[in-house]
């Protein structure tokens, strides 16, 4: 079907944005791959459900390696890569040099809105299910926002669909903008409300634990990167959709999307690296204690852990230092951090 925009169709910006999309999401695919052999390097230890989830945004060709999965599975990231590459062949060598069809829209590029949807959904009930257990398990906190991920994926399914009756991205447009708009305002709700509700649990519970202020300091800084980086490019997609009505800026965006979330997963996971080694030496010396010993008119401060000293000026007096690192090990924010870092 072809276009009947009476809109000048900027080809750079159309053509242009489409394959860099394409060639940054392909990079981002690559990118999860390492991450994710990474994962099963470093923990193999890990729940069935975490194996299942991570391996559910990728691709299943670990089997032999890790026995997680039968190897026929064929997961979301693969899917997501060939769909925007089978759209770039449509666009570019089935309708070659047809100025009149450079708005319509392959049946492949629509199916890729559900398959941009779904990874977003299973990104999202991963952080949901932080939230629950470093909440102590509030469904009133967690049960909102997994609801308006499910919400996103039900108008993305819907948005397809148009997208497929449609045929084109004009027509479109003048239909159903505001579905296309409401599934990615969803989106971005969702990272708002998963990014500051993390934020602010990581913060209240950094008073509860001395000995873990350096990872929480980690979490708290990851949170605020991963969610702000998905969280700004669905909002500059959005944009782009709202604004720019004669290129596919905002579709080249589209096709990064899916990436970023199973990055942002990834990330998280992978990191617990660091903040099991960080977690595991902060363990090994939990107390810290120092004595000054008066000497005449200099004082020195002797740590207990060494035979280092420093002389300093004082008057006759002895003071004992001591503090002790303590949190409370019921507490389920508490927990749920040590056993995240462990």
């Amino acid at each position: 079907m072809s276009s009947t925009s009476t809109t000048p169709i900027d080809i750079p910006k159309t053509y242009g944005a489409l394959l860099l999309g394409a060639l940054f999401a392909s990079f981002f695919s690559g990118v999860t791959t390492v991450q994710t052999i990474a994962y099963f390097k470093l923990f193999p230890k890990d729940s069935r459900y975490l194996k299942t989830l991570v391996i559910s945004v990728w691709y299943d060709n670990l089997h032999d390696s890790f026995n997680v999965l039968d190897p026929s599975f064929r997961t979301l990231d693969i899917v997501h890569s060939s769909l925007i590459w089978h759209g770039l062949w449509t666009w570019f060598i089935s309708q070659y040099g047809d100025k009149d069809s450079i708005m319509d829209i392959p049946l492949s590029a629509s199916v890729t809105v559900i398959f941009t949807a779904i990874p977003t959904l299973l990104v999202h009930s991963y952080y949901v299910q932080r939230i629950f257990r470093l909440s102590g398990r509030n469904y009133w906190l967690s049960s909102p926002i997994l609801f308006l991920a499910v919400c996103r994926v039900c108008s993305a399914c819907a948005c397809s669909a148009e997208m497929i009756r449609s045929g084109n991205f004009v027509t479109f447009r003048q239909n159903y903008q505001w579905l296309f708009s409401l599934g990615l305002a969803l989106s971005t709700a969702v990272d708002v409300l998963i990014t500051s509700i993390l934020f602010t649990l990581l913060w209240m519970s950094r008073s509860r634990s001395l000995s873990l202020h350096g990872v929480l300091d980690s979490l708290i800084l990851y949170t605020l990167e991963l969610g702000s980086l998905t969280g700004f490019t669905t909002i500059i997609a959005m944009i782009c959709w709202l604004a720019s009505k004669n290129n596919l800026i905002f579709l080249g965006l589209y096709f990064v999307i899916a990436k970023l979330y199973a990055n942002s997963m990834m990330a998280s996971l992978n990191m617990r690296e660091g903040l099991r080694r960080s977690h595991a030496k902060n363990a090994s010396n939990p107390h810290v204690k120092g004595k000054i010993h008066s000497n005449g008119s200099q004082k020195k401060l002797r740590g207990t852990s060494g035979e280092d000293s420093v002389e300093i000026p004082s008057h006759a007096v002895q003071v004992n230092v001591e503090r002790s690192i303590e949190y409370d090990d019921n507490h389920p924010i508490a927990k749920e951090i040590t056993r995240y870092a462990a």
